[in-house]
C-alpha cells in the first residue's frame, strides 16, 4: 500500500544534476520575463492592445504548465520505497526479480538506478534536468513538461528571431559568432551590451527548441507504442495495447484535463507493480521472460 506520493528529498545527489536543475529553474522564468517584458511590447507595439494582452495570457498559461509539470516530475515519488511488495515472487508472473542493492523483490519493468540508489517503477530513464528518474508515476509530468517546453521555445524562437535581427540588421560573421557563443562573448568582455544579452536569450531558446524536439519525438513514440526506452531497444512490446490505452497508461484516465492542468489528479489505470501481458505466442513469452 502506498504511503506518501511525494518525494522526501528534492535535492539531486550528483553535482551534474544539481547544475542542470539550477540552470533550468533559473532560465525558465528568466526567458518568460524577457518575452513578456521586452519582446512582446516591441513586437506587438503596432497591434491592437487586446492582441498583446492575449499573448501575455497565453505565455503565462504556458509558463504555468511548464513549471507545474516540471515540479510534478521532481516531487512525485516513483521508486519502490513507499510501495508494499509481496514477500515472495508471485507465481506465473514472469519478470519479477530480486534486487541485490535494494534487498527487495522488484516487479516487472522496474530497474535499479545507481544515482537515485533505488529501484524505479517502470523506469524510463534518469533525467539530469530533474535530478531524478522518470518512471511510472511521473512520466505524465515529464512528457507534458517537454510538450509545453517545445511549444514555448518554438514560439519564443520565432518572436526572438524577428526581434534580435531587427536590432542586429545585416548578417555578418561577427554577428553569427555572437549568436553561436553568446555567453562567452559576454563573460570574456567582448560585448556586454544589452543587445548581446538579448542575443543570449535568443540562442538559449533555439538550442532549447532543438534539444526538446528530439526528446519529445522520442517520448511520444514510446508512449503511443506502450514501451520504455529499454524495452524498445530490446524489441519488447508485450505490455502495449492500442494507442489510446497506451496514452492513458501515462497521462491517466483524465488525460484530456491533465494535458492542460498540471495540478489535477489523473488516476493511472495500473499501479506500476502488476502488469498484464499482451502477447500472441508462447515464443514471445519465452523470448521476453526477463520482462
Amino acid at each position: 500500500m502506498d504511503k506518501s506520493p511525494w518525494r522526501k528529498n528534492f535535492i539531486p545527489r550528483v553535482m551534474s544534476d544539481i547544475g542542470a536543475v539550477v540552470f533550468l529553474f533559473a532560465m525558465i522564468p528568466a526567458v518568460y520575463i524577457f518575452e513578456i517584458g521586452v519582446v512582446f511590447p516591441i513586437f506587438f507595439k503596432d497591434s491592437p492592445s487586446w492582441l498583446l494582452y492575449l499573448h501575455n495570457v497565453l505565455g503565462t498559461f504556458a509558463l504555468i504548465n511548464v513549471l507545474g509539470n516540471y515540479i510534478g516530475c521532481v516531487m512525485v515519488e516513483t521508486s519502490i520505497r513507499n510501495v508494499m511488495m509481496p514477500a515472495q515472487i508471485p507465481e506465473n508472473n514472469a519478470g519479477w526479480f530480486v534486487c541485490a542493492s535494494c534487498e527487495s523483490i522488484v516487479p516487472p519493468r522496474s530497474r535499479h538506478c545507481y544515482i537515485c540508489r533505488t529501484c524505479i517503477l517502470k523506469k524510463e530513464h534518469h533525467c539530469v534536468f530533474t535530478g531524478y528518474c522518470v518512471g511510472h508515476k511521473n512520466h505524465r509530468y515529464f512528457i507534458l513538461f517537454l510538450t509545453y517546453m517545445w511549444i514555448s521555445t518554438l514560439y519564443a524562437s520565432y518572436l526572438n528571431h524577428h526581434f534580435v535581427w531587427s536590432l542586429i540588421g545585416e548578417v555578418t560573421w561577427k554577428h553569427l559568432i555572437r549568436i553561436i557563443m553568446p555567453a562567452a562573448v559576454i563573460v570574456l568582455g567582448f560585448d556586454a551590451s544589452l543587445t548581446q544579452v538579448y542575443i543570449f536569450f535568443y540562442s538559449v531558446t533555439i538550442v532549447g527548441l532543438m534539444f526538446v524536439s528530439v526528446l519529445l519525438y522520442q517520448q511520444i513514440q514510446l508512449v503511443i507504442t506502450g514501451v520504455t526506452t529499454r524495452e524498445k531497444s530490446m524489441k519488447v512490446q508485450i505490455y502495449s495495447r492500442n494507442k489510446m490505452e497506451n496514452v492513458k497508461e501515462v497521462l491517466g484516465e483524465k488525460w484530456y484535463l491533465a494535458m492542460f492542468i498540471p495540478f489535477i489528479e489523473s488516476k493511472l489505470p495500473r499501479d506500476g507493480v502488476f502488469w498484464d501481458r499482451w502477447i500472441t505466442s508462447d515464443k514471445a513469452l519465452d523470448d521476453n521472460k526477463s520482462f
